[in-house]
């Protein structure tokens, strides 16, 4: 049984509305990609089928996605198809994987190895791979398109240091992996530490801060749950997460986004848990949202505390800001194994849920809740 055919018999043909025959042959065209893809699905029709129905028609989110198959690392999939945009439209995908590529190849059009050749200091910088040479031979006949390690090394070194690509837009453009091309960078000794990858992208006003930092931020948040942190430090954990995701799911250079400490200045004297500012960069409107935690991993469950939350709705539509309550069920903060996936997909059904408003800016609410 192949790993993932549970997945394809829950995904049927009739729900693929549209025609996937290009994404289908394009991953036979690539035979590492085949080969890997046929060890864990059936076909890579089954394994395109099944990414468009998490996608596209069931609409689900990275951590959903997670948490339905216990498996980590599967929104990565995505990446390889140009699926990975925040998006539920396929059109909208493919607009912005053709844009960005079309933006890399046109960077690529402008190398040329001759002037690198000349400069005594990339030279000398290429004296340094030469022990790594037999580990980067299969790297430089095919995907690189190149004859030896020397012209590898001035192609990543125009890439990454003269146009300051990160490593997902080099992997982008080469049809690879985020990992494959770093492992190649640090080979070269071109690799980076994460500020001066933090810097190249804030300096080149593309992607976003957070995209850069969302791994380390998320990872040091999911080492504090699984060292057993409840009730409020949980909440300092949550808040990380959503400080970290909002980008993904906002434009930063349209939109600024404050994620806050719990403060009592707002509806004093009570605490508002995960006060969230978003403001638009255009015309300085603010959309405000106030986060409650519900449940008894995050306060304990009486009669006082129901009444303290019934006065606090209140007063947040007073003045006019909308409520977000996230219950997390007893049923799910009693599985500490899944705490880490519970707690991600809080932080992305939540992040969703501003986007969307944000997005429709007609739609009327005061309260929304999230079960998890």
């Amino acid at each position: 049984m192949k790993k993932y055919e549970w997945l394809e018999q829950e995904t049927k043909d009739e729900d693929i509305h549209v025609n996937l025959s290009s994404y289908y042959e394009r991953i036979k065209d690539d035979p590492h990609w085949l080969n890997k893809i046929l060890d864990n699905w059936s076909s890579v029709e089954s394994y395109v089928n099944t990414l468009y129905v998490l996608k596209f028609v069931k609409r689900m989110t990275n951590a959903e996605i997670r948490k339905y198959t216990n498996h980590i690392g599967f929104p990565d999939l995505y990446k390889r198809l140009g699926w990975y945009y925040n998006s539920f439209d396929l059109s909208e995908c493919e607009n912005l994987f053709k844009q960005e590529l079309t933006r890399l190849q046109g960077i690529l059009a402008k190398y040329r190895k001759d002037r690198y050749c000349s400069n005594p200091e990339i030279a000398k910088q290429y004296d340094m791979t030469i022990s790594s040479k037999q580990q980067l031979r299969d790297a430089t006949m095919k995907r690189f398109n190149v004859q030896n390690i020397e012209e590898l090394f001035y192609l990543l070194h125009y890439l990454s240091k003269e146009n300051d690509l990160t490593t997902g837009e080099i992997a982008l453009l080469y049809d690879c992996t985020t990992d494959y091309v770093a492992d190649l960078l640090k080979k070269c000794h071109l690799s980076e530490s994460r500020i001066e990858a933090r810097r190249k992208i804030i300096r080149n006003k593309r992607g976003n801060y957070t995209q850069a930092t969302i791994s380390r931020k998320k990872k040091s948040s999911i080492e504090s749950i699984e060292q057993g942190v409840t009730g409020s430090n949980m909440e300092v954990v949550l808040r990380r997460l959503i400080d970290s995701l909002l980008g993904t799911y906002l434009d930063i250079n349209e939109y600024i986004c404050l994620v806050c400490l719990s403060t009592t200045s707002i509806i004093p004297p009570m605490e508002i848990d995960i006060p969230i500012i978003i403001m638009n960069k255009s015309n300085n409107y603010c959309y405000k949202y106030a986060v409650e935690l519900d449940g008894e991993i995050w306060h304990t469950s009486d009669d006082s505390e129901e009444n303290s939350d019934i006065k606090k709705e209140n007063q947040i539509k007073e003045i006019d800001w909308k409520l977000i309550r996230i219950r997390l069920s007893s049923e799910s903060s009693s599985k500490s194994s899944k705490i880490i996936s519970i707690i991600e997909s809080a932080a992305n059904e939540l992040c969703q849920i501003i986007q969307n408003d944000i997005s429709n800016e007609n739609e009327k609410w005061i309260t929304k809740s999230l079960y998890i």
